[in-house]
């Protein structure tokens, strides 16, 4: 899993964003990648 911490939040505007990009192979299907979005300051997921 890959982690970027300190992006500025989209709704609140402070520097507590933490985006997250993980891949997992499911079976018949491939490769999928998951991305999500954490702010510590305003509690946005997404």
């Amino acid at each position: 899993m890959e982690k970027m911490e300190g992006e500025d939040c989209p709704f609140c505007s402070t520097k507590n964003l933490t985006l997250m990009e993980d891949e997992i192979e499911v079976p018949y299907f491939g490769k999928v990648f998951l991305f999500s979005m954490d702010c510590s300051n305003c509690k946005y997921h997404k």
